[in-house]
């Protein structure tokens, strides 16, 4: 259980929740079991790609990360290879029960997205676009599933780009995490753009300046707390550790856009809650 668990990256499942929340209000829709299913289904798909990922990458990780679960032994390929493909077909068909048939392509389109990911990721810097897209995807998959799957609401799709610039950002500092060392590249620095566009795009869509600048104010705020510090040895936390951290920030960034969208500050105990949860879950689960 244990060695499903980390090839899930189940710490990170808090983030696929926040998402599929935050675009579910944003669109407008109330709280339901079909957002749950969606939840469920997102969570699936998630963990099945995370686990493709280790079945894909099992010659390289040979190589370069021995440690891993199959190159180590304590997973067969097969087992793998099957578990992934079971955890996607089912997530995509629970998403689909979430939004009704009509919006299936969504959430099938999200799971080509994560395939393509996986099989391609080593090969070019380009598949930080096509990671920043799984999450766009699985926005617009949850703001369609609000809306009975018929369409996609724009809100889903505008917001969700910023979730998409977000985590394109970091992937491009976590690119190469494995084989170039632990000192954090400069590109982290993009991640400041993040509040300036909160604001720019709640106050275009609001049509005033308090939403934007209540939800930047709110990404700022979790970006302090959430930071990564030096220990007491003096040691500044790695590519990996940053990383982790900064994916952790995902229902922060969340909770910044239903602000700025003009949603309801009430919702910021669940979506810290969620953040803690992710914290936490790194303690015992790798999250990169």
């Amino acid at each position: 259980m244990a060695a499903w668990l980390e090839l899930a990256r189940v710490s990170n499942l808090p983030t696929v929740w926040s998402n599929v929340l935050a675009a579910w209000l944003v669109s407008g829709a109330g709280v339901s079991a079909g957002m749950v299913l969606v939840m469920v289904g997102g969570s699936f798909v998630y963990a099945g790609g995370c686990t493709l990922n280790d079945a894909f990458d099992e010659r390289w990780d040979r190589e370069h990360r021995p440690g891993r679960l199959i190159p180590s032994g304590r997973v067969t390929a097969r087992f793998v290879w099957v578990s992934g493909l079971v955890e996607m077909m089912s997530g995509v068909v629970l998403m689909a029960m979430g939004s009704g048939w009509p919006g299936v392509w969504y959430p099938v389109a999200l799971a080509v997205a994560v395939l393509v990911y996986d099989a391609r990721h080593k090969e070019t810097p380009w598949s930080v676009v096509v990671m920043g897209s799984c999450r766009w995807l699985l926005w617009v998959s949850a703001g369609s599933a609000a809306l009975g799957g018929t369409a996609v609401p724009e809100a889903a799709m505008v917001w969700g780009a910023v979730v998409w610039g977000y985590v394109v950002i970091l992937s491009l500092v976590a690119r190469g995490e494995a084989t170039r060392g632990e000192e954090v590249p400069a590109t982290r620095r993009l991640l400041w753009l993040v509040p300036a566009v909160l604001m720019a795009v709640g106050w275009v869509r609001v049509g005033g300046w308090v939403p934007g600048v209540c939800g930047a104010l709110a990404a700022l705020m979790g970006a302090w707390l959430l930071r990564p510090r030096a220990g007491v040895d003096g040691r500044r936390p790695g590519v990996g550790e940053w990383v982790s951290r900064m994916l952790a920030f995902l229902p922060v960034l969340d909770l910044g856009i239903v602000v700025a969208s003009g949603g309801s500050w009430g919702w910021a105990g669940v979506f810290g809650v969620l953040s803690v949860v992710a914290l936490g879950m790194q303690r015992r689960f790798a999250a990169t």
